[in-house]
């Protein structure tokens, strides 16, 4: 947007200095010129206020945040659209946000979380109570002032909640999602939910909240990667290192907080705000007594929430007679979620011992300190995740677990002396190594052989046997306005929509209700049983030309793209270049999930401008755990296309 000159004024409010700048806003100091008092005036981008739809949602939602009435969350005076400029204005709070706090004195005593915590509980809450839902918990959204009172109440930080004009009522959320697609919330705190697409109430509020008290306790963000979308796929199915893990002296009890409060199913999270600080006081005012109790609560509610995700297997994407094969206990798992991959977390760590992990745990500490010591591990993840928004592949999940798998060693095992010192060892001659030392390098190696063997077989068989699928049929479309074919497996087959679009998929009678919106409810209810069943044959292609055609470098390309596919899809940031029928694609990543909640697909989406000028959207979607078994098939289905 422009940017506001020192003494204009817009909407009555002069402005005075620039306090601070986003993605969508810009946040001044300003003077109520009717009042005479300081304000903090919050100006949207231009591009923004262009949007009529955005245009009215803010307006009606800042208004309905400024019926909030708390002493911890920030009044809006006023908000609303001054010649095309949408504006709130708020009370002006001298002091800093978490943000610089946590930047200048890095993780915060558990007591003063505690505190802190108190009032931000407290403000969320009072805005559930409302029907409200914050959508956006962050650091940069708690403002911290100093000794404020109360009547006879004083307290050393006061805390204030801030940015609710983006807020919205509960009954009538959508996801993270705007009307046209636009992502809301922050990646690093956003719930799953949000990011399917499904709806949010204040369990999302929640999870971010939970995202909030690891980072505040820990120094860092519960995900660190190298780009949005590891970022989002992390809050979808992975467990972050627990907390007392990467800061021993914090009471284990803790972890069991921080994992409810970032359950991956909302119901599985804390009831309210109020709840969650209780607990985490418990935690840290009584660390004597949490260690049992934590381990155990944690095991009952994110154990179980841990095996939904990954479908009842401890380690995604390998089935359970495969991790039958790995050393039993801690030993089968440690590693380094940054110099490992993005499924690091998950892998390393049964969810049932997240709680335990501390200072008086062995394996995990161990494994855990070597990410701390180890800040050049980013390149590794970097190159094992094997995309940052402009390389050529999607990373496949067993290609993360098996180098996890295959470099896991028991802590605390000694492997062979090698090495000069080992040439100096005294040993008689003749004399055979001692049993129980032969015993100790021998058994982790043995075992690693196991492991080895089980999952190179079994990523023998997932990347071969629907890669190895033979490409017997070929489709030219009937209802195309692009001339085009495609070949696919004889597994498959084929269902045309009355317009230009087609299914080219294992149960087409199933999967195009979906992409065609056939139904009441969408055609989500039979897929939902299908993923439930047999989610292998709930995967193929979406093909369509019936979408108007713009250019990849708009900002309303992703707004296009989504229009074609179900209602309720999200798009995740980034994207990567293809190369279908011999002509480059945009490849986006995103998830269809149904509006009731329940069933979702993920997609790879790629969208072909062809030499005349045409565009062609092909989309193949698999159930979350079947993608990377797919991806080979896909790989060639996508390199059959001919153009023309």
């Amino acid at each position: 947007m422009t940017e506001q000159t020192t003494g204009s004024v817009i909407a009555g409010y002069r402005i005075e200095s620039v306090i601070g700048r986003g993605g969508m806003a810009t946040v001044y100091r300003a003077e109520d010129t009717r009042l005479g008092r300081k304000v903090a005036l919050k100006l949207l981008s231009t591009a923004l206020a262009a949007n009529e739809q955005f245009r009215q949602r803010f307006i009606r939602e800042s208004r309905l945040a400024a019926s909030l009435d708390h002493p911890n969350i920030v009044p809006i005076y006023e908000a609303g659209d001054a010649d095309g400029v949408l504006f709130i204005a708020m009370r002006y709070v001298v002091g800093s946000d978490l943000k610089d706090l946590l930047a200048r004195d890095g993780a915060l005593d558990p007591e003063r979380a505690v505190r802190l915590f108190t009032q931000i509980g407290d403000a969320l809450d009072a805005a559930h109570e409302l029907g409200l839902v914050h959508r956006d918990v962050k650091p940069g959204n708690i403002l911290i002032t100093h000794t404020h009172e109360h009547g006879d109440h004083v307290t050393a930080e006061h805390v204030y909640l801030t940015d609710f004009g983006l807020t919205k009522r509960t009954s009538s959320l959508s996801g993270g999602l705007t009307g046209t697609g636009h992502f809301l919330g922050t990646v690093d705190y956003v719930a799953p939910e949000q990011i399917q697409g499904k709806p949010v109430g204040p369990a999302a509020d929640m999870y971010a909240l939970g995202c909030l008290l690891y980072e505040c306790l820990t120094g860092r963000v519960p995900f660190r990667r190298d780009d949005d979308a590891a970022v989002l796929w992390a809050h979808l199915i992975e467990p972050p290192p627990p907390p007392s893990v990467l800061r021993p002296e914090l009471p284990t009890g803790v972890n069991a907080v921080v994992a409810r409060a970032m359950a991956k199913f909302p119901e599985e999270r804390f009831a309210s705000c109020h709840e969650m600080v209780r607990a985490l006081a418990d935690a840290v005012r009584e660390p004597g007594a949490d260690s049992e109790g934590a381990a155990g609560a944690f095991g009952s509610a994110a154990g179980a929430q841990q095996t939904r995700w990954s479908g009842e297997r401890a380690v995604p994407g390998v089935p359970a007679d495969v991790q039958a094969g790995a050393p039993a206990g801690p030993a089968a798992a440690p590693d380094v979620d940054e110099a490992l991959g993005q499924v690091g977390d998950q892998a390393a760590a049964p969810v049932e011992e997240w709680a335990q992990a501390g200072p008086g745990g062995d394996w995990a500490e161990a494994a855990w300190a070597e990410e701390v010591q180890a800040p050049d591990a980013d390149a590794a993840a970097a190159e094992q995740w094997g995309w940052d928004g402009e390389g050529t592949s999607w990373p496949l999940e067993e290609e993360l677990v098996a180098g996890e798998v295959v470099g896991a060693e028991a802590p605390g095992a000694e492997g062979p002396a090698v090495g000069p010192a080992a040439a100096a060892t005294p040993q008689a001659a003749g004399q055979a190594p001692p049993a129980s030392r032969t015993r100790r390098w021998l058994l982790p190696v043995v075992a690693g052989l196991v492991v080895l063997l089980a999952v190179l077989g079994f990523l023998l068989v997932r990347l071969t046997g629907s890669g190895g699928q033979d490409l017997t049929r070929t489709y030219r479309p009937g209802n195309s306005t692009v001339p085009l074919t495609m070949r696919y497996p004889d597994a498959w087959s084929v269902r045309e929509s009355p317009g230009t679009s087609a299914v080219v998929a294992a149960r087409p009678d199933v999967a195009g209700p979906v992409f065609f919106g056939e139904g009441t409810d969408g055609g989500w209810g039979a897929m939902g049983r299908l993923v439930g069943s047999s989610p292998g044959e709930a995967v193929g292609a979406y093909l369509t030309s019936g979408f108007t055609a713009v250019d990849p470098a708009s900002p309303t390309f992703g707004d296009t793209v989504i229009q074609s596919l179900p209602p309720g899809t999200q798009l995740l940031p980034g994207r990567r270049t293809v190369t279908v029928g011999g002509v480059p694609a945009v490849e986006l990543a995103g998830v269809a999930a149904s509006p009731a909640g329940g069933a979702s697909l993920n997609l790879l989406v790629d969208v072909v401008q062809t030499p005349q000028g045409d565009q062609v959207l092909l989309a193949f979607f698999a159930p979350q755990g079947e993608m990377n078994a797919q991806r080979a098939l896909f790989d060639r289905v996508r390199a059959s296309v001919r153009l023309g």
